[in-house]
């Protein structure tokens, strides 16, 4: 491998190193391996202290130097936990950066401070992804589609950091918790005594506040139409007015929209102006549903990794419970995966199995929102109470099926034995 790789075992002493992290760090295999990591950190020429420090609060990537200055690096952080410890390996990966090459472009990762940082996406949605940053690179505005809770905004703060210079701020606006009387005053801002109530120095609006960066327009599908006539003035020439002020103002900065609503049909139903909807999906970017991703597992994995490094003892899944959550068709996405594990990491100690899986699942697999209960009466007909709970029974047992993908699973979810759930399945 090109790049260096250090692997840490459970007792902090160095387990093996490569080639290439002899040549970078100065400290040879011989010297370094089985012996304690402290002392390859006090022989190395790699300025690892200042990484790790903040590695260990949970970010797994950034960028570091030689203790000279002279070279650069991206560093990597992985924790692989074992069942038989109460700690786990630590894999220390780092790729010098070329001086002048465009990182950004070479697939370098997103500064260890944005939302994006360590983000992961199948083939397909990466492809898309790439494609969309050297859209945002050239002011081509991009709009984020997908369900609640995909990562939409992880994404956005991806390509933000991916294609802008570093310190360049990304301004997130949640459009839809903006009332519409306030929509003017917040987005463009106004100046000193604009109306009763103002500021007495004025107020800078979100627009002007991303100024040289990214402005990220989330929920935009929510935006009344009395205020998208307001935004599209902005969008079409780059100048705003605010609030009391004589004058325009020219200001360059970047759009990236999101929404989980489709506004093609909001267009043709007149709750969303035309005009705004083209000049603001230019580039569009599909996030699928989790239920619809063949990367679950590394996803778990990812999520595991940020959870342990802030645990004195990792957090390990067991068998039948990553199953039941790789399984499990998670109506929250991204969002719910990640509340998941954060629910185990609470209750469990080191090991979670399926148990406290089910104890989480009890509240989602089965809302009562999600049971139609007209269609399960009226396929009842004027039946007894009691055809009426075997239907109904029916229904929660064979979404429950669904979601754990197994009967054996279901069963233990739902408390019941396996035998009972055949036979309350197969009741007519």
């Amino acid at each position: 491998m090109s790049e260096a790789v250090i692997v840490v075992d459970c007792d902090d002493n160095i387990a093996c190193i490569n080639p290439a992290a002899e040549r970078l760090s100065g400290v040879s295999r011989e010297d370094a391996e089985q012996r304690p990591f402290e002392k390859f950190l006090r022989r190395s020429g790699l300025d690892l202290d200042a990484w790790l420090s903040v590695a260990s609060k949970g970010r797994v990537e950034a960028t570091l130097g030689s203790l000279d200055g002279s070279r650069r690096f991206l560093a990597s952080r992985r924790v692989i936990p074992l069942l038989d410890s109460k700690r786990g390996y630590v894999v220390l990966t780092l790729r010098e950066e070329k001086r002048g090459a465009d990182t950004a472009r070479a697939g370098a990762p997103p500064r260890s401070g944005h939302r994006g940082a360590g983000l992961m996406f199948p083939a397909d949605l990466n492809r898309q992804i790439e494609r969309a940053i050297r859209a945002h690179e050239r002011k081509v505005r991009v709009i984020l589609l997908g369900e609640s809770g995909v990562g939409k905004t992880a994404v956005a703060d991806f390509i933000h950091g991916r294609s802008s210079r570093d310190g360049a701020p990304f301004v997130h606006v949640n459009c839809g918790s903006i009332p519409e009387t306030l929509f003017e005053s917040e987005m463009f801002g106004y100046e000193r005594g604009a109306f009763t109530g103002a500021l007495q120095a004025g107020k800078k609006g979100f627009i002007e506040s991303a100024a040289g960066g990214t402005l990220f327009l989330d929920e935009i599908g929510e935006i009344p139409l009395t205020s998208q006539a307001k935004l599209l003035k902005f969008l079409e020439d780059g100048t705003i007015q605010p609030i009391g002020s004589a004058m325009v103002r020219r200001v360059d900065v970047k759009v990236i929209s999101a929404t989980n609503r489709d506004l093609a049909q909001m267009v043709q139903e007149k709750q969303f102006r035309a005009d705004l909807f083209y000049r603001i999906s230019t580039f569009p970017v599909t996030i699928p549903a989790l239920r619809e991703r063949t990367d679950r597992g590394e996803l778990i994995d990812s999520f595991l990794e940020r959870i342990n490094s802030t645990r004195k003892t990792p957090l390990v899944l067991a068998r039948e419970c990553r199953e039941a959550i790789v399984q499990y068709h998670t109506p929250g996405n991204i969002r719910e995966l990640k509340g998941i594990l954060d629910y185990l990491d609470i209750i469990s100690d080191d090991v979670a199995g399926y148990e406290e899986f089910a104890s989480y699942g009890n509240r989602s697999l089965v809302k009562s929102s999600d049971v139609n209960f007209d269609s399960v009466l009226d396929s009842c007909g004027d039946e007894k109470l009691k055809h009426h709970v075997a239907e109904f029974e029916k229904s929660i047992i064979n979404r429950t099926i669904e979601s754990l993908g197994s009967k054996r699973a279901a069963a233990r979810a739902l408390g019941i034995d396996i035998a009972t759930l055949i036979r309350k399945q197969q009741k007519t």
